[in-house]
């Protein structure tokens, strides 16, 4: 290292220390910047690439903590641009033009006439799943720890509820699997019929958020309703996913269907 380097490089000190702001390819920064960097470089337009992770299980194993929330990643798998909250990975960009969901979710909500409770889900990633890594949460009435008759681990365990462990079976592409509970509805199909597994945990009645997860309840996959809140968003109704809509942290209403109290017949398919 000559003399000249360590000037120059005294002196970036200095100025770092001094005005706390950093420019790259630039020396005029933003008074409301602490960090500002030049897109044009000569004749060149550049870009920012964020950190990449080949897929979610990457993601999982980067398993940052509360205090890292606003963390950013770029999963390659599935094409999206994510940011750590401090509680699961908000997806804030995926592309578009790809065919295939980022995981598997919930494409049906039947909250039906006494405990006839159904929950669809969906595998459009385009690769088969083995459903043993994921599980069903009932949020009874916005719970908070310790209510109902289990509670999520890993970073869920503020979130208590039923939790519905789902069976270890491979869920192909285009496969749905029904979740449901084990109630008759006199003078209608039995929803055990069009069910793959039964659990006398599924009670929610309209007013209990529903949140598909995984890795041992670390990460949120799929959302209906919201946590925490006890919301009347699906009393009385069949919710029925649109097409195009994928699994989402965070639930829009909008992105589903409604239909009558007892409808069962979407139950066993459905259209990505």
């Amino acid at each position: 290292m000559n003399s000249k380097t360590i000037v120059i490089g005294l002196m970036m000190l200095f100025s770092l220390s001094l005005f706390g702001q950093v420019g790259i390819g630039t020396n005029e920064i933003s008074t409301k910047a602490m960090l500002q960097i030049e897109s044009k470089k000569g004749e060149e337009y550049k870009g920012f690439m964020p950190p990449k992770v080949p897929n979610d299980a990457a993601k999982a194993s980067i398993a940052p903590a509360p205090e890292d929330k606003g963390l950013v990643i770029y999963v390659e798998e599935t094409q999206s641009l994510e940011v750590w909250n401090g509680t699961n990975w908000q997806q804030t960009h995926k592309n578009t033009s790809s065919a295939y969901a980022k995981d598997l979710f919930i494409s049906e909500y039947v909250e039906g006439s006494s405990n006839n409770k159904a929950i669809e889900i969906a595998n459009f990633t385009g690769r088969s799943i083995n459903l043993g890594d994921y599980a069903l949460l009932d949020n009874s009435n916005g719970g908070g720890t310790g209510t109902g008759s289990g509670n999520a681990t890993g970073r869920l365990g503020g979130l208590g509820g039923s939790v519905i462990n789902l069976n270890s079976v491979i869920l192909n592409h285009g496969e749905v699997y029904v979740v449901a509970g084990t109630t008759n509805l006199p003078g209608r199909t039995d929803l055990r019929d069009l069910a793959d597994q039964s659990s006398a945990s599924l009670t929610f009645n309209g007013d209990d958020a529903v949140i598909l997860m995984k890795n041992n309840g670390n990460t949120v996959v799929d959302v209906i309703g919201i946590p925490f809140l006890q919301w009347k968003y699906g009393e009385d109704v069949t919710l029925r996913r649109k097409p195009g809509y994928g699994p989402s942290t965070v639930y829009i209403p909008g992105q589903f269907e409604v239909k009558p109290i007892d409808t069962f017949n979407g139950l066993g398919s459905h259209t990505f």
